[in-house]
């Protein structure tokens, strides 16, 4: 058996630290979850692994939350983030994502290649993915891409909570996220050209 020791984390952190895009991202992260209300969270995309990756989470004020760990891994079709990841991946490595996709983890509602792929449709038609008790039922979550100076999706914005605030206030949240998201999008342009 095998197991990571501390070097290999004072290297993960050393990688990080070298990342300008929390750094950049982050202070909007705290003032979406200011305005929210709820969680915010910032993933990457691990396309050999087939998963997405919390790199950054602003936690909600609420002390009724969705709270988790940085460094929390899901399989993308799991999670709303993920899913919106997938969407806006390359298309070729999308189609083979999603002709070997297994469906291991369970959600709330059944998934086949066939439900996530007309999701993976809507998600790029309305550019932002959104979920009511997807990954659980109790928690809802909406997420937008965040796009570089070429117009590619970097990583992936959300917020998250417990379904019954979120529900309630789903549009006021999706529009929240839209803004945000374009906002941090001109930011990491911005920085880009730098």
């Amino acid at each position: 058996m095998y197991r990571l020791g501390p070097s290999i984390f004072r290297l993960a952190s050393g990688v990080l630290d070298s990342w300008q895009m929390p750094k950049i991202v982050h202070p909007f992260m705290e003032q979406l979850a200011k305005n929210t209300g709820e969680s915010v969270l910032l993933s990457v995309i691990d396309k050999d692994k087939g998963v997405m990756t919390y790199v950054d989470i602003v936690h909600s004020p609420h002390p009724v939350r969705y709270q988790i760990a940085v460094g929390t891994v899901r399989p993308l079709y799991a999670s709303t983030a993920g899913r919106l990841l997938l969407a806006y991946a390359e298309r070729s490595w999308r189609h083979d994502y999603l002709a070997s996709v297994q469906f291991e983890v369970p959600t709330s509602a059944p998934m086949t290649r066939a439900s996530l792929k007309r999701e993976l449709d809507l998600i790029r038609q309305h550019e932002l993915a959104w979920s009511v008790d997807g990954y659980m039922v109790g928690l809802s979550a909406v997420a937008a891409p965040l796009l570089d100076a070429n117009g590619e999706c970097v990583a992936c914005f959300n917020i998250a909570g417990p379904t019954d605030r979120t529900k309630a206030n789903l549009e006021s949240l999706k529009g929240a996220v839209r803004a945000c998201a374009a906002q941090v999008s001109k930011a990491l342009a911005a920085a880009d050209a730098d």
